[in-house]
C-alpha cells in the first residue's frame, strides 16, 4: 500500500487517471515528446528508466540495471540523463542507447599541482624482505625497496596513475605481490623484488574490493579475501583461482598458510557473533571446524613445525559490575589456545611430574643449557656461520576429534593477536588487558596512538610468560610484528626464550 503509482490529473476535467497501477515502486515521472511519460521503478528489483505510451497504455523498460538504482533523472531536448552508480548517463531518446557521460574536472587548487612531496611522510605498509636486509614500503600508492642500512631506496612501480597496497614480499625472496588498481579495478600482480622486468597481473575480472594477500611458504600461491566474503587463492604460475570459502555473515578477515602449503586456515564470521575456526585441505578441497559455536575465535595460525595451530579464543568468563550501571561486564575474555593437529603429536602442556630416576637426564638437559647459555655472543664483525638448510615440513592433520584437543595456555587472560609459535616452543604474541587502558581518555580510546600492547613470549616448557616490549601505535605494532618474523632467530631472542626467565633482552 506504500508504493506509489504515476497519476494524471485532467485540469478541464477534474478527472484523475492512474498509469502505471503496479505493486512496484514508480516514481520521479516525466512528460516526454510524442504523449509518453518517462518514470524510473524497481520492478525488476532495481530502479530502472521505464516509459508509458499514453495513447496506446503499453509500458516499456528502457534500462536494465543489476548493480545500484538510477536517481535523479531529467528530461532534456533530446535525451534523459541520470546518476548510476556514482556516474552520470545519457539515455538517448531517439537510438534508444544509454552512454555514460565523461566528466573530468580541472582545479587549480594547490592539491591538483604538480611538486615533490617527501614520500616518508605518507607511509602507508611496511614488509620486511625474508633476510631483513630490505624492506618493501608503500608510499602514496608507489611500491618503494628500502635497504636496511647501505644503499638507496628504489621506486619499483613509478606509476602516478595507479595506487598500490598491500605488498608481502615472498618467502624465497624473489617477488612481490601486491594489489594494484592499473586496470581500474582491483587486481593482484607480482614483480621481481629487484624491479627488473614488468609485473605481471595474476588475476583479472574483479568485482569487488581486494584486500591483502598472503603467500603460500612455497612461494607458488598467493591467498588472500575480498568485499564479497570469499576466501580464494592463486597459483601464480597458471593464474588459476580456487575458492576456499564465501561466507553469509561477514567479511573474511584473518587467514594463514600452513608451512607445507597444503593447508589453510581461516577464521569464518558466524550468525550468533561467534567466529569460527576452520582448517581447509588444498589436496581434497575439504573443509573442518576447529572450534565450535559456543566461544568466538580468531587468529588461527599454524606453528612454524606444522605440529599445531595456534588461536585465540573468548573463553574466560569472569564479570564484573560496571561503575555507573548495576550490570554484568565482561572484560579481558581471550587467551592463546594450542590445538595438536594430528592424534600422535604429545600434549606439551601435559602436567609435569617429577618421577624416581630420571634425575640425571633431567641434570643433564640443564647442564647443556647451561654450557650454551655461557657460549659468547658473535661480533657483528664476525663471519656468520653457514646455516643448515631446513628440513621440509609436512603438516599431519587428523580432522577426527581435532575439536577435542584444543589447549589453553596458561596466561592471563586479556586480548591477543599477532600469534606465532616458532620450532624451539616459544609462543610470541602481542597483549593488550582492561588495565593498558589506565590513564587513557574516553574520548581518545580508540584512537591508534593510545591503544597500549605488550609484546610477550610464552615458554612452553617453563610455562612461564615473559613481557618484551611495549607498543604504543598500531605503526609500531605492525613493524615489530615484522621485526619478529625475521630476527626469531636471533641469540637475544633465543636465550630469553630457552632460559624461562622473566628478564627483557630486547632493546627498548
Amino acid at each position: 500500500g506504500m508504493a506509489d503509482d504515476i497519476w494524471i490529473y485532467d485540469f478541464n476535467t477534474g478527472a484523475t487517471e492512474n498509469v502505471t497501477n503496479n505493486p512496484a515502486q514508480d516514481i520521479c515521472p516525466i512528460w516526454g515528446p510524442d504523449n509518453k511519460i518517462y518514470f524510473i521503478s524497481d520492478r525488476d528489483n532495481r530502479m530502472n528508466l521505464f516509459v508509458v505510451d499514453l495513447a496506446s497504455k503499453e509500458t516499456k523498460q528502457l534500462t536494465h540495471f543489476t548493480d545500484f538504482d538510477i536517481k535523479f533523472p531529467s528530461l532534456g531536448k533530446d535525451s534523459i540523463v541520470f546518476e548510476q552508480a556514482g556516474y552520470i548517463w545519457r539515455y538517448d531518446l531517439a537510438t534508444g542507447q544509454a552512454t555514460p557521460v565523461p566528466i573530468e574536472i580541472k582545479e587549480d587548487f594547490d592539491s591538483g599541482r604538480g611538486g615533490l612531496v617527501d614520500a616518508a611522510k605518507h607511509l602507508e605498509s611496511v614488509n620486511l624482505a625474508p633476510d631483513g636486509e630490505r624492506t618493501i614500503v608503500i608510499a602514496r600508492g608507489d611500491l618503494f625497496s628500502v635497504p636496511a642500512k647501505n644503499g638507496t631506496p628504489r621506486n619499483l612501480s613509478k606509476t602516478s596513475g595507479a595506487h598500490e597496497r598491500d605488498a608481502v614480499w615472498s618467502p624465497d625472496g624473489k617477488w612481490i605481490a601486491y594489489n594494484s588498481d592499473a586496470t581500474g579495478e582491483n587486481e593482484l600482480y607480482v614483480r621481481s623484488q629487484d624491479g627488473k622486468g614488468e609485473p605481471q597481473q595474476i588475476t583479472n575480472g574483479a568485482d569487488t574490493y581486494y584486500y591483502a594477500p598472503k603467500w603460500s611458504p612455497d612461494s607458488k600461491k598467493l591467498l588472500w579475501s575480498d568485499r564479497l566474503q570469499r576466501l580464494r587463492y592463486v597459483d601464480v604460475a597458471s593464474k588459476a583461482v580456487t575458492q576456499v570459502d564465501q561466507d553469509k555473515y561477514g567479511e573474511i578477515e584473518s587467514y594463514n598458510w600452513a608451512p607445507d602449503s597444503q593447508w589453510v586456515t581461516w577464521v569464518r564470521p558466524e550468525e550468533n557473533g561467534m567466529p569460527r575456526v576452520y582448517l581447509y585441505s588444498v589436496a581434497n578441497k575439504q573443509q573442518t571446524a576447529v572450534t565450535d559455536s559456543w566461544y568466538g575465535s580468531g587468529e588461527a595460525v599454524f606453528s612454524d613445525d606444522g605440529k599445531y595451530l595456534l588461536l585465540s579464543s573468548a573463553r574466560d568468563f569472569k564479570p564484573t559490575f560496571g561503575d555507573e550501571e548495576f550490570a554484568n561486564v565482561y572484560r579481558d575474555m581471550e587467551r592463546v589456545y594450542l590445538v595438536t593437529l594430528a592424534k600422535d603429536t604429545a600434549n606439551p602442556l601435559a602436567p609435569k611430574s617429577d618421577e624416581v630416576g630420571k634425575a640425571e637426564e633431567k641434570r643433564k638437559k640443564e647442564k647443556a643449557k647451561e654450557a650454551e647459555e655461557k657460549k659468547p655472543e658473535a661480533s657483528p664483525s664476525a663471519t656468520k656461520p653457514e646455516e643448515k638448510p631446513k628440513k621440509p615440513v609436512t603438516v599431519k592433520v587428523d580432522t577426527d576429534g581435532i575439536q577435542n584437543r584444543i589447549l589453553g595456555l596458561e596466561i592471563t587472560p586479556g586480548n591477543y593477536r599477532k600469534i606465532r609459535m616458532l620450532d624451539e616452543g616459544r609462543i610470541f604474541y602481542l597483549r593488550r588487558t582492561a588495565a593498558d587502558e589506565v590513564g587513557e581518555e574516553d574520548e581518545g580510546l580508540f584512537a591508534e596512538k593510545d591503544k597500549k600492547s605488550h609484546l610477550c613470549i610464552y615458554n612452553v616448557e617453563c610455562r612461564k610468560t615473559s613481557s618484551k616490549l611495549r607498543i604504543t601505535s598500531t605503526r609500531s605494532m605492525v613493524s615489530t610484528c615484522s621485526w619478529i618474523g625475521v630476527l626469531s632467530g636471533a641469540k637475544s631472542i633465543s636465550s630469553a626464550g630457552d632460559k624461562c626467565v622473566t628478564s627483557s633482552s630486547l632493546p627498548r
